[in-house]
């Protein structure tokens, strides 16, 4: 599910997080092609984008999270997408 390496950082995340699944940083960064996927998370929210995240434990115990947007989330973050086009983000 890689999307285009050509686009934006921003929007490669974007495009993936209106598949409506969550995503750990690791999964962002080979799906997305993106060094630091928590930057670009803070980017978008900054944007307004409502992104939520939740703790999340493996079978050894370590700790991490999963960025995901809700459903109904999806509308406003696609509206957003809409939106950073006519801007040219």
């Amino acid at each position: 599910m890689r999307v285009d390496e050509k686009a934006p950082a921003q929007a490669r995340v974007m495009h993936l997080f209106l598949t409506g699944r969550g995503f750990t940083t690791r999964e962002l960064t080979r799906l997305a092609d993106v060094s630091d996927p928590r930057k670009v998370i803070q980017v978008l929210r900054d944007k307004g984008v409502h992104i939520s995240d939740q703790w999340e434990q493996n079978r050894e115990k370590i700790r991490y999270k999963r960025y995901y947007i809700t459903p109904e989330d999806i509308e406003f973050a696609k509206q957003w997408k809409i939106l950073r086009r006519k801007l040219r983000y």
